[in-house]
């Protein structure tokens, strides 16, 4: 989900034939971080980049001691950095991109951004995306490249949010049905092929 299924899409369509998935569901993937970058951080004045920098510098104090190994690439303490913290780029700027040898935070946003590996993906996966995703606008969907690539199918629905979904007078999240339908489906593909 999210960013969970950027990192996924990536390692799907990366190992190609080699992945040992048989098959994925990726819900509200933000598929284009370049992009979605520079919209977040206008959307609503950056209030997004500013709830998940206070957030991620929250997580960066829970977990100093697992950090400070970093302190010496970053060149500066985890208590410094968390007071340079303000929003997500600031953090991906300062502590994402350097710890993983990106040049600047933008090639980080852009290697690190799903949609140039779409075309790799060679297993049954399924992508589930609303239209009015504050998180994840419709310009970074993968229209086109789900199109040409027969392994994947790009669901989208008019409403949903972030990772809401929500339906129902007693509201309950809807996503979950067609993920599990999918992934029934896929998996009795493969015991009907290896039963042949």
């Amino acid at each position: 989900m999210s960013l969970g299924a950027n990192i996924v899409t990536n390692y799907v369509g990366e190992e190609k034939e080699n992945c040992p998935l048989k098959g994925f569901v990726g819900i509200c993937n933000p598929f284009d971080l370049f992009t979605l970058d520079r919209y977040v951080s206008k959307y609503r004045g950056g209030y997004y980049q500013r709830q998940l920098g206070f957030y991620l510098r929250h997580l960066m104090m829970k977990h100093v001691e697992e950090l400070r190994p970093l302190e010496k690439r970053l060149g500066r303490s985890i208590e410094e950095i968390n007071k340079e913290v303000k929003t997500y780029h600031d953090f991906d700027k300062i502590m994402t991109a350097p710890s993983f040898g990106y040049l600047t935070v933008d090639d980080y946003y852009r290697k690190g951004s799903s949609i140039l590996k779409i075309d790799g993906i060679r297993i049954p996966t399924l992508f589930i995306s609303p239209l009015d995703d504050p998180m994840v606008v419709k310009d970074v969907l993968p229209f086109d490249e789900c199109l040409v690539n027969k392994n994947t199918i790009l669901a989208t629905h008019p409403s949903g949010g972030h990772l809401g979904f929500f339906t129902g007078i007693r509201p309950r999240q809807w996503f979950t049905e067609p993920t599990i339908g999918y992934i029934e489906t896929v998996d009795k593909y493969y015991k009907n092929k290896a039963e042949k």
